[in-house]
């Protein structure tokens, strides 16, 4: 559609920043996890239908039939698309709620296919910001009914869920339906999972590398593990990367991780030790010792063999960065290599496949031992 120049989208110069969208049924947790974000990035955060349209929804689903209550909600939908685009332009946005809402809850409403609401939606999408990713949050119905049975401002839309027939299956159905037409799809299932757990995968540096906060893999990823300067060429998101990497490739049941203990790898020995006992379904026992010397790291896991380990140290430049190196060791205790699986893990980070936090049940544990403890005898 070709929209003369008042209708045109206004776009400001310079770099758009990340912009997240959270989808999903009401009472799902969007709402805390926006905060969590937008506190951890030093985002925007909005709603679907700002102001003054919120304010206006209940008259207007009470009043309005089908049509001009879809109107309304695209008129919400492309004014937030505007607040969007000027936010952008100074930094991340986070959204509770974007386009696939609009579509999955008015075709639930009124029972009509998504295919026919996202064909009177399609005139418009040119003048939609597109989201950098668009998750779309997942729990079972036990876990929504505890959300529901505490949520402070549940709304009438929250109610109906269960209390009208079929709602909540129909909801479910055509957010499956976008879902799978969204090419900035990423689906999260929140059982389990605080909304710590779930920022800490989604923001940087712990989010998907080549969106937002990118490294350049084949010179970081390197040296048995990952080598650059901080900051600059690494941040502590590769930490994570190689821990949840490293464990799902390799289906490690204890990993030892050790630390120089310095302030510069403090967050990087934090994170690695996250993401390997995130790594998929593993249930990884790590073994976290902060403060010990390299040598006496690495006679302590010989002396515990087979067991997989990571070390990380930090070293001052002349320029004020950091030089910080993080190295992988196999059940064996030898440093990994390119064919035994530093390529894959290469990989794995360059085509965002890191693995996403699992449920309580089936992370794994972190053990925090003393380097004195760490060096008496096995």
């Amino acid at each position: 559609m070709s929209l003369p120049p008042p209708y045109r989208p206004l776009y400001l110069d310079g770099p758009q920043h990340p912009f997240i969208v959270l989808e999903g049924v009401s009472g799902i947790g969007k709402s805390t996890l926006a905060w969590a974000l937008a506190d951890r990035l030093g985002a925007t955060s909005l709603h679907t239908l700002p102001t003054p349209h919120a304010g206006w929804s209940a008259l207007i689903n009470e009043r309005l039939r089908a049509l001009p209550q879809f109107a309304f909600y695209l008129s919400g939908l492309l004014h937030a698309a505007d607040s969007i685009r000027l936010a952008r332009a100074v930094g991340p946005v986070v959204a509770d709620r974007y386009a696939s809402s609009v579509v999955a809850c008015h075709a639930a409403v009124h029972e009509v296919a998504v295919e026919e609401v996202a064909h009177l939606l399609e005139p418009f999408r040119p003048y939609l910001e597109t989201p950098t990713r668009t998750f779309y949050l997942s729990c079972s119905e036990a876990a929504l009914r505890e959300r529901l049975a505490v949520k402070r401002d549940a709304k009438q839309d929250d109610l109906d869920l269960f209390a009208i027939p079929g709602r909540l299956a129909r909801l479910l159905a055509n957010f499956r339906t976008v879902q799978a037409a969204d090419s900035t799809a990423v689906a999260l299932d929140t059982d389990g999972k605080s909304p710590d757990d779930l920022a800490d995968w989604i923001t940087p540096p712990t989010w998907r590398p080549r969106v937002l906060n990118p490294v350049d893999t084949d010179a970081v990823i390197r040296d048995g593990g990952a080598v650059g300067r901080f900051p600059g060429e690494i941040h502590e998101g590769v930490a994570w990367w190689l821990g949840a990497g490293f464990v799902a490739l390799t289906s490690a049941p204890r990993l030892a991780v050790g630390s120089d203990g310095g302030p510069v790898t403090a967050e990087f020995f934090r994170r690695l030790c996250r993401g390997a006992v995130n790594a998929h379904h593993h249930a990884c026992r790590v073994t976290a010792i902060d403060g010990i010397a390299e040598d006496v790291f690495l006679a302590y896991v010989r002396s515990r063999r087979p067991l997989a380990s990571a070390y990380l140290a930090a070293t001052d430049g002349p320029d004020g960065t950091h030089l910080v190196r993080i190295r992988l060791y196999d059940a064996d205790d030898l440093m990994l290599q390119e064919d035994t699986g530093l390529a894959a893990i290469r990989r794995m980070i360059a085509e965002d496949r890191v693995p996403i936090p699992v449920s309580d049940s089936a992370r794994g544990t972190i053990e925090h031992l003393a380097p004195t403890a760490a060096e008496a005898p096995a």
